[in-house]
């Protein structure tokens, strides 16, 4: 009987695996500001008081009077758009790109739909709006284009992040860094005020520090392979 060949790796034109371990990079509150800025814009539209440092659960709505509600600000037009980069976010990129192949991962939220139009009901009248239209994910791909020159290629959106293939990733949400540490991989979780009770070696207070814990995973992990 002839022997078939399932996958012939020598002829395919499929991308072989890279040559730099693959750096999983979050963005909001990672490298994006989101937090401070999205507090604000909550306060202004809602009337509301909330101070971002005392946001200490990942559940935003616990914190807002308007509960629920504050999701509805996701879909706010241009929000993912305009936020500012964290500190030292493009220079933390670069130095990223020199040892790894960098995949950004993010979940985004759901814009709206067709025919489909949001009613913030605003407090203030300035903010008082309905839009028929947002797309977080396009605003996302923007935003990392116009900062970080990322090519669309290499973003990925899911809410399953321990799915995709990589040797670290860089991440706030404390569900993310729980699910990596129970399949044993590699994470560092940025530290941010909702995830404080998590107890770790791994925590970067800022994207500095970030950046040494990667190079200090890089050494452990080629140590381990030789």
């Amino acid at each position: 009987m002839e022997n078939k060949i399932i996958f012939d790796t020598e002829n395919s034109t499929v991308q072989q695996e890279p040559k730099k371990p693959i750096i999983l990079l979050d963005i909001d509150d990672t490298i994006a500001a989101f937090g401070p800025f999205y507090w604000n814009l909550h306060n202004s539209v809602f009337n509301d008081t909330v101070n971002y440092l005392d946001v200490i659960d990942w559940d935003l709505d616990k914190f807002s009077k308007r509960g629920p509600e504050a999701y509805k600000l996701f879909k706010y037009p241009g929000l993912f758009r305009n936020l500012p980069p964290m500190p030292y976010a493009k220079e933390f990129v670069e130095k990223l790109r020199e040892v790894g192949e960098v995949i950004v991962v993010s979940d985004s939220p759901s814009g709206t739909s067709y025919k489909e139009t949001v009613n913030l009901d605003c407090i203030n009248e300035n903010h008082k709006i309905d839009f028929p239209h947002s797309n977080p994910a396009d605003d996302k791909r923007a935003w990392l284009k116009e900062h970080f020159n990322f090519a669309k290629e290499d973003i990925i959106f899911t809410s399953r992040k321990e799915l995709v293939m990589g040797q670290i990733l860089i991440d706030d949400k404390p569900a993310t860094y729980e699910k990596f540490k129970m399949l044993n991989r590699n994470i560092i979780l940025i530290d941010a005020p909702y995830n404080q009770h998590i107890q770790t070696d791994w925590r970067a207070k800022d994207l500095n520090q970030a950046l040494e814990m990667v190079y200090k995973m890089l050494e452990e992990m080629n140590e381990l392979a030789s």
